[in-house]
């Protein structure tokens, strides 16, 4: 339901899959995401570099691993605006 909601608004069917898991499980590395959707681990940081660039996932690093977490939810809102803006230009 709140992925295909996702996917109105411009997320793939496996970004919107990715977002909602990681909202779920708060930070994780990209092994315990890939896991738990059951996508490959370089199927899965690809999608979440491609959120984090839409500004819907942030990353950090701890002793060497990087890890992910979804931003609040009210971020949807500024990439929907985003897109707004972009169709309102053309």
């Amino acid at each position: 339901m709140l992925d295909n909601s996702l996917c109105q608004i411009g997320f793939t069917k496996s970004e919107a899959r990715v977002y909602l898991e990681l909202s779920r499980i708060g930070s994780q590395a990209v092994s315990v995401v890939a896991k738990r959707i059951g996508f490959n681990r370089t199927t899965t940081y690809a999608i979440l570099k491609a959120l984090e660039k839409k500004g819907v996932v942030s990353s950090f690093r701890n002793n060497g691993i990087k890890y992910f977490s979804a931003n609040d939810p009210t971020s949807l809102v500024g990439e929907m605006d985003r897109k707004w803006q972009t169709f309102d230009y053309y």
